[in-house]
């Protein structure tokens, strides 16, 4: 419905007949735009034509008032729409018409809202008709802007120069009165009180007003465009608390400088500003007096300032007095760019990018800060962010307890085992070892992998050490399946023991006979397995197995017989290449025949795990995946390996559900590698189920597609077909896919990975425990010295990659002097055995050497005969007789 329609145009309309006709003639005196008022949105929009694209609708709400001062509010809000609104002529002055219509006489202020209907965060004050004029750049898709009025009724406001007034609006049907109805000794009402003193209920104003309740936009400054007019403002001479002004944390600002009266809301705030100052400036500046309570700062050219609270109620922190001025040159470097003040600076920069090149972070940090930065304060940088970020050791083993526990409230099915020792005498316990079991990964590994678990451990690179041992397993597509991990303090058969105990409890592990455990020849390891698994097969790493060889016995050769020994699937072919090995060397035979073939060769390998690695790769594969995790501190770690396994689990799952068929990727692809040999063999068939496959060389293989097995022994090891079953398959015109074992198969699995772990709280959310505070175990000392440089030995194929040319480890070097192999020159001793005395030299270097007294002669003859000697060479009679002199003389030279 149509309130209004109000216009300043004065039309006058003629009627003239012509002819008989009726013509109608519209006279326009002025060219002033018309706009038009309804109260509520009786349509979608104003049908603007296509070609009137200065004109608008504003949106206005009135009726109501803002309430808080963060999420600003308009209540109530009652919308009237003001249609045809020309971008070039409408004015100030025309808001204020509509607001009179809609019965708002008083103090009121128009605000232009820049985010939208319902969102009163971004508002424009509009005190100009070029603010109004431009409210066609806010204007959204309906061609619609919103516009709040704001009305203080019946309060006085004094206007100054430096505040925007408002404009007091009346009514002119209602201001015509009489003088008698004005004049106030005619009022015959009186309250009784006394009207209190204005000045000081003015000063006590900001103070008692409450900004959430009341508005007091009223004090504020004009804001520019795009700035919301609710912000505090900065000018001295209007500050809530104060009537200095408050710092705004622009000490980083070029244009800066500290004022005498300027607030800051802590000493430390204040500090923060004079480092930020001295960085950005380059003063000389120091702390000459440095209090919880004052604080004095000097600079070498005389300048001295001098800050405090402003009294003994009000803890506000004010700059007292400021002398002198700068007349010092610029400084390259700045004692207060501290690796702490970096650290706190740029601590959210390296949360989101922790391998931050120390290159980039001293270009960025040297050009933001204006002052040079060494590459070692880099390195502390990062070294005190990570304990802002990540906190420090101690902070964290005293949370464990709450940690373990969410741990367990979070994901059902979950063991978490932290074990403690208590320490005589004191409260609290050192802790010893710590034990987590997923629950979805324990189910999803029952539900859908084999019976083969890989261990293996790697060494925290935390301040405190530590070992992370971890157990492995391995899904339908041949990729790692990660079961369980432990932190324990060493790798030996105590923790091993302990590891595998509650391993066996999670996993149900009984009958050990039909389970597999792949892992190195370490010692405690293998000790461990064997009591608690003594039934269990028990493969070890091949290339471990290699390293220990490869120390006796170098050589390519030994290297390719070993491995075709070990890889070898069938007995007689095992045989062939030990038999190879032993003519090769005998010495390399005998060391490879005391271990036993049954832990590293694939000929006596069981048929029943459906699985014929050789290598521990799956435990390889998580300790690369965590490698990222190692140095951080315990909570830190394990939440990221927690955050890896949880994304992991659906990622997995996800590229399975991407791929077509019924089989797993990778075993696809194995499938497909085989069928491109069954060209290669001649079919011999029975009539039923079983074959003889014959090759181009005469070798001969039975397969029976009843059992599943070959004579090859690779089928019946890894449960996929050989390239002699894929033959006899293609012969009956069958599917290859349906021979497949049934733990490659996608619906297999997608049981492993049907589990998913449980996202967790936050630490504020965490449980609290209660109980005995954590620290962690005694670590050894830190040695003196440079740390080495390698922590590991590494293998010939890894130094074989070198950048620039060959290593010379093990080079034998033979001495130049004596010929022997073993040592140089410099360290031969063979000089001392020789009789006769050595050539005349011709050099001419004063030379002084000190000769060891063997005779009756005294050390002055003895050293100025060594003189002489240098400088002209010995002859054969200066030491004639004297052989003791002779000796001593040349181990000297």
């Amino acid at each position: 419905m149509i309130l209004s329609l109000t216009s300043s145009i004065e039309i006058r309309l003629c009627v003239f007949f012509l002819g008989g006709v009726e013509y109608f003639i519209f006279f326009f005196a002025c060219k002033r735009t018309m706009w038009i008022v309804r109260a509520n949105d009786t349509i979608d929009c104003a049908p603007y034509m296509s070609f009137e694209v200065s004109l608008f609708t504003i949106r206005l709400h009135h009726s109501g008032s803002f309430m808080g001062s963060t999420n600003i509010t308009y209540v109530p809000d009652v919308i009237s729409y003001v249609d045809y609104c020309n971008c070039d002529e409408i004015m100030l002055h025309d808001l204020h018409e509509i607001a009179m219509q809609l019965g708002h006489n008083g103090w009121v202020r128009f605000f232009a809202c820049l985010s939208g209907h319902g969102d009163c965060s971004n508002l424009v004050l509009l005190d100009t008709d070029a603010d109004v004029k431009g409210l066609i750049q806010y204007i959204n898709i309906k061609r619609e802007v919103d516009v709040y009025i704001d009305t203080v009724i019946d309060q006085v406001v004094s206007v100054s120069d430096d505040i925007t007034p408002i404009i007091e609006l009346h009514n002119y049907s209602d201001s015509i009165s009489n003088e008698e109805d004005t004049d106030d000794t005619d009022s015959t009402f009186t309250d009784g009180f006394q009207d209190g003193d204005y000045d000081s209920d003015d000063l006590q104003f900001d103070e008692n007003i409450d900004e959430s309740i009341e508005w007091v936009g009223v004090k504020e400054p004009t804001p520019k465009i795009g700035q919301s007019s609710f912000i505090a403002t900065t000018n001295p001479k209007k500050s809530s608390s104060t009537h200095y002004q408050i710092y705004e944390g622009d000490a980083g600002n070029s244009g800066f400088e500290f004022q005498v009266g300027q607030c800051f809301n802590t000493s430390q705030d204040f500090r923060d500003a004079v480092r930020t100052y001295t960085n950005m400036q380059g003063r000389p500046i120091k702390f000459t007096k440095n209090c919880s309570d004052k604080v004095q700062v000097t600079c070498e050219c005389g300048w001295v300032m001098y800050a405090a609270f402003i009294s003994k109620n009000d803890h506000t922190f004010q700059v007292k007095t400021i002398k002198g001025e700068h007349t010092c040159y610029r400084t390259s470097s700045s004692k207060h760019c501290t690796s702490d003040f970096l650290a706190k600076k740029y601590q959210h920069h390296l949360r989101s990018n922790p391998e931050w090149p120390v290159n980039s972070m001293q270009e960025t940090m040297q050009m933001e800060n204006r002052t040079s930065l060494s590459i070692w304060k880099m390195y502390r940088v990062k070294k005190h962010a990570n304990k802002i970020i990540h906190g420090t050791e101690l902070e964290q083993y005293a949370r464990l307890w709450d940690y373990c526990e969410e741990l367990r409230l979070s994901n059902p099915n979950t063991t978490v085992k932290l074990q403690c020792k208590q320490v005589p005498g004191y409260e609290a316990c050192v802790f010893k070892r710590l034990y987590i079991c997923w629950g979805a990964l324990k189910l999803g590994f029952i539900a859908g992998c084999r019976q083969i678990i890989g261990l293996d451990g790697t060494h925290l690179k935390t301040s405190t050490g530590g070992v992370l041992l971890c157990a492995v397993g391995i899904d339908g597509n041949n990729g790692m399946y990660p079961i369980a991990y432990a932190m324990v303090l060493r790798e030996n058969r105590k923790s091993w023991q302990w590891f595998i105990s509650l391993l066996m409890q999670d996993l149900n592990i009984i009958n050990n006979y039909a389970w597999t455990i792949i892992s190195d020849k370490q010692k405690g390891l293998i000790r461990a397995v064997e009591e608690l698994l003594p039934n269990a097969e028990h493969r070890f790493c091949l290339r471990h197995m290699y390293s220990n060889f490869k120390q006796q016995h170098k050589g390519l050769q030994l290297k390719s017989l070993l491995w075709k020994a070990a890889s070898s699937a069938r007995l007689v072919d095992f045989n062939m290449e030990m038999k190879k090995l032993k003519e090769c060397n005998i010495s390399a035979y005998e060391w490879v025949r005391a271990r036993d073939p049954k832990n590293w060769a694939r000929s006596h390998f069981s048929t029943w795990t459906k699985c014929d690695m050789l290598l521990n790769n799956l435990c390889e594969c998580f300790n690369n995946v965590i490698l990222k995790a190692r140095d951080k501190p315990i909570i830190t770690m394990l939440e990221i390996i927690r955050i890896i396994m949880m994304k992991r689990m659906h990622t997995q799952r996800d590229k399975i559900f991407k791929s077509s068929g019924d089989i797993c990727p990778t075993i696809q692809k194995i499938l497909e590698n085989n069928k491109r040999g069954v060209q290669d063999y001649i079919l011999e068939w029975n009539g039923k189920e079983k074959f003889e496959v014959k090759g181009w060389a005469g070798d001969t293989w039975l397969v029976d597609l009843m059992s599943n097995s070959c004579t090859c022994k690779k089928w019946d090891l890894s449960g996929i077909p050989c390239v002699h079953a894929i033959a006899c398959i293609f012969f009956k015109r069958e599917k290859v896919e349906d021979y497949v074992d049934y733990w490659y198969k996608k619906t297999t699995f997608l049981k492993s990975y049907d589990y998913m772990l449980n996202p967790i709280k936050g630490q504020g959310e965490w449980p609290q425990c209660n109980l005995n505070l954590v620290v962690p175990w005694k670590v050894k000392p830190k040695l003196p010295g440079r740390p080495s440089k390698h922590a590991r030995r590494q293998d010939e194929e890894e130094l074989s990659n070198m950048k620039y040319g060959l290593n010379r480890r093990d080079t034998k070097y033979a001495c130049s002097k004596c010929g022997v192999v073993g040592h140089n020159k410099k360290s031969c001793g063979q000089s001392s055995k020789i009789t006769e005395p050595p050539l005349p030299t011709t050099s001419t270097s004063r030379l002084k050497l000190s000769v060891k007294k063997k005779t009756a002669r005294s050390s002055v003859e003895v050293d100025s005969i060594a003189e002489h000697e240098v400088l002209s060479g010995p002859s054969h009679s200066t030491f004639a007789g004297e052989k003791g002199d002779y000796e001593d003389y040349t181990r000297y030279i």
